[in-house]
């Protein structure tokens, strides 16, 4: 996979952890912000962990799941997208992008 292409999917499964990672396991979030944020290796955290470089795998695979499946449905991400996109718009009045920014931050 070109480096620009995982770039892009480290940086959307940083977003939706920052959206949906509640809603994970604990240990989900622990092992996805190892992964994704921290760029540590499948072994690295699986020794760190004492299980197999397999279940890693696996629970990386069933969060991730889980992650697009949250915004597929609720599509939170998506809106925060839209509206950080419409505050930097310097066609939309002020008080406009106050009201965004206030709804972005509920």
């Amino acid at each position: 996979m070109p480096k620009r292409q995982l770039l892009t999917e480290v940086n959307l499964i940083n977003g939706l952890l920052d959206v949906y990672g509640p809603l994970l396991t604990n240990l989900q979030q622990a092992m996805m912000s190892d992964y994704y944020r921290f760029n540590l290796s499948l072994q690295e955290i699986a020794d760190q962990r004492h299980i197999t470089r397999a279940a890693v795998s696996d629970a990386l695979t069933q969060a991730k799941r889980h992650l697009m499946t949250f915004e597929k449905t609720l599509k939170v991400l998506a809106l925060q997208t839209t509206l950080k996109t419409w505050i930097d718009d310097e066609t939309i009045p002020t008080n406009l992008k106050k009201k965004l920014i206030e709804l972005l931050n509920r």
